[in-house]
């Protein structure tokens, strides 16, 4: 019986509906039959069998047998097993073909609706579909990437995406982040390591707590966290109003000149030291606390 169930679902992902796949499968089994004997072996109702023989014979996997009373039997299986996966390869390429027409298409419209909003606000609330958003925004970047956020959200947000991060300063891209501080972290002060090799890369850490986890691109598009759990990075509000930018804007400058200088120049040393060291080495060790 488990293996019969089996056959009848690979049929029906082959094409056949599901009644379909059991009068063929018991025609099969049977090798020759009327419909009366099909639908006591089959357990589907004579009037359907009356009704599927017909489809079954177009699609070719049955023949009738002009008798008294009327015999059906299938035709060779192999044949008819190769007709049906023809059929759905066929299908599915036409609904590849279509399916691509449908995505240029709705790209074309999504493209001009964008063009058109100057300011729009949306919630993503998928963490792979921020990762993904975040990260083509750091390949796309021209001038500023601007991040402030918490220890925790930093760490595992900001710093999965270091490849491009550097391709970036690479570019030249000027990145400033503003985080708390933090407990040591050998990882990922290496690849705070890697991004001091460059001149355009600044970091500084608030003695205070960062209530706001958000990142700014070039200053026209801003993600920012709206979880209610602080460890929470989704959902995400994702804005291109100039003014709400220009709020979380303000309030990075302000916490960036309030850092303590103290800290700041501790820093700061460190970043000049490791600049001097190995300019072009990420294998120095760099102290951050």
């Amino acid at each position: 019986m488990i293996q019969e169930d089996e056959y009848v679902q690979i049929l029906s992902r082959l094409g056949l509906t599901f009644l379909q796949a059991k009068v063929y499968l018991a025609l099969a089994k049977l090798g020759k039959a009327d419909v009366k004997t099909i639908s006591r072996a089959s357990k589907v109702a004579r009037q359907d069998v009356y009704r599927i023989m017909p489809a079954l014979q177009n699609m070719g996997l049955v023949e009738k047998i002009v008798a008294s009373p009327t015999l059906y039997k299938v035709t060779p299986i192999e044949e008819s097993l190769c007709v049906l996966l023809e059929n759905k390869t066929r299908e599915c390429m036409e609904l590849q073909i279509k399916m691509k027409y449908m995505l240029n298409n709705l790209k074309e419209k999504a493209d001009e609706v964008s063009s058109q909003e100057e300011e729009q606000f949306s919630i993503i609330s998928s963490r792979r579909l921020l990762q993904k958003k975040l990260s083509e925004k750091d390949r796309t970047a021209q001038k500023s990437i601007v991040a402030i956020a918490n220890w925790k959200t930093i760490r595992a947000t900001f710093f999965n995406r270091a490849s491009d991060v550097v391709n970036a300063l690479k570019r030249g891209v000027k990145l400033r982040i503003i985080t708390e501080m933090h407990e040591k972290d050998k990882h990922v002060e290496k690849i705070i390591q890697s991004f001091m090799e460059y001149p355009s890369f600044e970091i500084k850490y608030s003695s205070a707590p960062i209530p706001v986890n958000a990142v700014i691109h070039d200053g026209k598009e801003i993600n920012m966290c709206i979880a209610t759990l602080p460890d929470n990075e989704v959902p995400s509000l994702c804005s291109t109003n100039p003014r709400f930018i220009k709020v979380i804007a303000a309030y990075f400058e302000e916490l960036w000149n309030d850092a303590p200088d103290t800290f700041v120049a501790s820093a700061n040393k460190s970043i000049k030291a490791v600049r001097q060291k190995a300019p072009n080495t990420l294998n120095n060790s760099l102290e951050v606390s």
